[in-house]
């Protein structure tokens, strides 16, 4: 879901005309093709900034043919045998240590960066081409997040909040009360004075008696050894509520909308009393003034388990073995802990998984991640990992609003850019966090660019069955507005031809896992029972999608190799878990973003470093045997 990412590259055909040229004055018993395998070598600076020292600074001269910043990275680390681990991710390779700095060192979003001539290219290091003369600075940047766990409550007298902070270090200012910035609202809270106990632990003091409200805390720039500012802390005074309102509202559309029967997609009876049953004393209690937090966080765990036995208790038919699937697949992640795409963010959340708990290593995202001249593609790509790993866009990094951002990028004519895949993702990404925006028109933009035979593509005019899955998904939503229903059933029309006797879907020539994760999502988005005799082609397109699972669980991408892959496992139990709900994760991730009791910053750990993104599927290293 990534736009093509443009990068400089050095007119290698002209250079080599040149160098053939000399070669043959220099060398006339030289052949050409010993001349074209050793070109010249690029100059360019290289500076490495560690945590603390300068760990390189020098002249490098970069061997190799169109060789790219990693490359230049890797000559200088290998040759003056420098401490470096690069990692291996689904989307490319990621810097984790240079000279014994490790992403992550101080617990947060920290880890190791670059720059070419003092920009931050939007282009993983290892496809930025250099040319000569080029300044390149690897650097660890330091990331300040800031959270607590200290519960504040209406009559606390001189009340303390201990703030612990990741990502960066306290300075010695810390305790300086001009180094903060702290509102207190209507709370009738005062802060006394600050005491630093380490480098990432500060105790607030505050004076008189606590009321409802908000007090609202950043660390300056002086706090900070990186200089930056830190999130905006929000600690509510007052038993926080917001987690069982959030279960309580799920379980009231869980009950609207579920059909009691004995056939596919419905409910028994007996699973939507007992739901029913739990609701009303979650309500009950969160409608009492005195309830404690105690009480409140008893009451909505007990009210998610409910709403976990109540999904398992959905009748799925022919698809019997679906939690098996699901349940390998998740297996299969407990043992590769280190997260590095959006799509396995969501595919995860939508399964039920809290990302915040048990260990997961996140990727690496800060505001630099995302540039402001990235296609609405990449815009949607981090608004649902955040929304996944429940953060908020509209708060991103702190400081901005990129579902606002996004909006903005809409055209007068509907789109959200070039191709029909901007529009698409723009679409399912702010409907997603319900963030307004032209939606009739954007609908109407994207029912335009349906082909004659139903389907969508990104070029061409014959039908792609990805592209046309994730359009059903986002016109999904939208099934009033005028001429929605045709584009939907024109849609599925185009589906059910290109469907194949293995009851599965091709794209590029070849059935694959990713392709019939698509469709499968865009077939439940839109309410279509896969187990019908419209989708059945004994095979069912649920049999074809788990005939790619490799025995550790994974996902392969194609029947041949057989072997798992990063991509087509994160899509695929997206769409396993989208059956499961009957509803695509992205229109469920609103719901599911878990609001941290105390307003914290969340808890991002593990591994960090710069993530390279890269424009193919990377293949997981471990072989597979099909059963």
């Amino acid at each position: 879901m990534s736009g093509l990412l443009q990068h400089r590259n050095r007119p290698w055909f002209a250079f080599t005309i040149v160098l053939l040229f000399l070669a043959m004055l220099a060398a006339p018993f030289q052949s050409r093709a010993q001349a074209l395998e050793d070109p010249a070598a690029v100059p360019v600076r290289l500076e490495i900034q560690g945590i603390n020292e300068t760990i390189f600074a020098g002249a490098v001269e970069v061997e190799g043919e169109s060789p790219s910043v990693l490359d230049t990275l890797k000559q200088v680390v290998e040759g003056e045998e420098i401490s470096h681990t690069i990692l291996d991710s689904d989307w490319g390779p990621y810097i984790y240590e240079i000279g014994g700095d490790a992403g992550g060192t101080f617990g947060g979003w920290d880890g190791w960066f670059y720059s070419v001539n003092g920009e931050s290219p939007w282009v993983g290091a290892h496809e930025y081409i250099i040319s000569d003369g080029d300044e390149i600075l690897f650097f660890y940047s330091r990331w300040a997040a800031i959270s607590s766990e200290s519960p504040v409550l209406p009559g606390d007298v001189d009340p303390e909040i201990h703030l612990t902070l990741v990502g960066d270090e306290f300075t010695a200012d810390a305790g300086d009360p001009g180094s903060w910035e702290i509102e207190t609202g209507d709370t009738g809270l005062v802060l006394g004075s600050l005491e630093k106990q380490d480098t990432q632990k500060i105790a607030l003091f505050f004076t008189g008696t606590a009321a409802k409200g908000i007090v609202s805390i950043q660390a300056k720039s002086g706090a900070l050894v990186g200089g930056g500012q830190s999130n905006e802390l929000e600690v509510l005074v007052g038993v926080d509520r917001r987690q069982l309102a959030d279960a309580v509202n799920m379980a009231k559309d869980l009950v609207a909308e579920a059909e009691v029967g004995e056939d596919v997609g419905q409910y028994p009876e007996e699973a939507v009393a007992a739901l029913k049953e739990d609701l009303d004393q979650a309500e009950a209690l969160l409608e009492r003034e005195e309830a404690t937090q105690e009480e409140v966080d008893a009451a909505s765990d007990e009210l998610s388990a409910a709403i976990t036995r109540f999904k398992s208790a959905k009748i799925v038919g022919e698809a019997s073995e679906l939690e098996k699937s699901i349940a390998a697949a998740l297996d299969y992640y407990s043992k590769n802990q280190t997260l590095s795409s959006w799509w396995e963010l969501a595919a995860l959340r939508g399964a039920g998984v809290d990302l915040n708990k048990g260990g997961w290593k996140l990727p690496s995202w800060n505001s630099q991640s995302l540039p402001e001249d990235s296609p609405a593609t990449t815009y949607a790509g981090f608004i649902l990992g955040l929304m996944a790993r429940g953060e908020y866009p509209e708060k991103a990094w702190g400081s901005r609003n990129i579902l606002k951002e996004l909006a903005e990028k809409q055209q007068e004519d509907g789109s959200f850019g070039d191709g029909v895949n901007n529009t698409i993702w723009g679409i399912i990404a702010l409907k997603s966090a319900q963030f307004p925006f032209a939606e009739e028109k954007a609908v109407k933009y994207l029912m335009e660019q349906q082909l004659t035979d139903g389907g969508y593509t990104f070029f061409g005019d014959t039908g792609d069955p990805d592209l046309t899955g994730m359009a059903l998904v986002a016109l999904s939503p939208y099934k009033t507005q005028a001429g929605v229903k045709t584009a939907i059933a024109r849609a599925l029309g185009f589906l059910e031809s290109a469907q194949l006797e293995s009851g599965g879907f091709a794209s590029w020539g070849s059935e694959n896992a990713n392709t019939n994760a698509a469709v499968l999502t865009g077939l439940v988005a839109v309410g279509e029972n896969i187990f019908s005799s419209r989708w059945v082609k004994n095979p069912s397109l649920y049999d074809a999608l788990v005939s790619f699972q490799v025995e550790n669980g994974s996902f392969s991408f194609l029947a041949e190799p057989f072997e798992p892959n990063a991509m087509a496992t994160s899509q695929a139990l997206l769409a396993l878990g989208d059956l499961e709900q009957g509803e695509p994760a992205f229109f469920r991730l609103s719901g599911m973003r878990p609001l941290p009791r105390t307003g914290g910053a969340g808890s991002l750990t593990g591994v960090l470093g710069l993530l390279v993104l890269g424009a193919g599927l990377a293949n997981l290293l471990v072989k597979g045997k099909r059963e």
